[in-house]
C-alpha cells in the first residue's frame, strides 16, 4: 500500500475489478462461439451492420445504427432492464454502477472531496494531471507539457 496520503489510486489493479472479470468471461464466451454466432453478436452489439461492415463508432465507415444514436442507460424502460433473452447479447444487463471499479471510484471521489483545496491541488499534481504551476497537462486536455514519466 502506498504511504502517500495523496495517492488515491497507487495500488489499483484493474484485473481485480468486476468489469475486467466480466470482460474476460464475455471474451471466453465469444471464443467458444461459431464464426456465425460471433458475427451475429457483433451485429447485435451495434459494432457491425447487417452487411458485416464496421460502424463509424468503432472506427469503420458504415453508418452507426439509428436506434443507438439516442440510447441512454438512465432512460431505459423497465422492460429494457429485464434480463436479455438473446444468447448473443453478452453485455445487455451490464450495470457499471455495480462494479468494484465504480465503487472504488466513488470512495476515491469522497476522499478527494473531503480534502482541503491545497490537498486536492497536491493530489492532482502528484497524479500528473496538473503541473507544479497548477496548469492542466496535455494528456488531460490542457496546454501544459506532460510530466516526464
Amino acid at each position: 500500500m502506498s504511504k502517500d496520503p495523496y495517492d488515491l489510486m497507487a495500488n489499483y489493479d484493474y484485473r481485480k475489478t468486476e468489469e475486467y472479470k466480466r470482460h474476460e468471461r464475455a471474451m471466453a464466451e465469444l471464443d467458444a462461439m461459431t464464426p456465425e454466432e460471433q458475427r451475429q453478436t457483433l451485429i447485435d452489439a451495434g459494432i457491425l451492420n447487417e452487411d458485416g461492415e464496421l460502424v463509424e463508432r468503432y472506427g469503420g465507415t458504415a453508418p452507426n445504427p439509428e436506434e443507438e444514436d439516442d440510447w441512454n442507460f438512465e432512460n431505459r424502460s423497465a422492460s429494457d432492464n429485464a434480463m436479455s433473452e438473446s444468447p448473443y447479447d453478452l453485455m445487455a444487463n451490464y450495470d457499471y454502477r455495480k462494479t468494484e471499479e465504480y465503487k472504488l471510484h466513488e470512495r476515491a471521489m469522497a476522499a478527494f472531496d473531503a480534502m482541503t483545496d491545497e490537498e486536492q491541488r497536491q493530489t492532482l499534481i502528484d497524479a500528473g494531471i496538473l503541473n507544479e504551476d497548477g496548469e492542466l497537462v496535455e494528456r488531460y486536455g490542457g496546454t501544459a507539457p506532460n510530466p516526464e514519466d
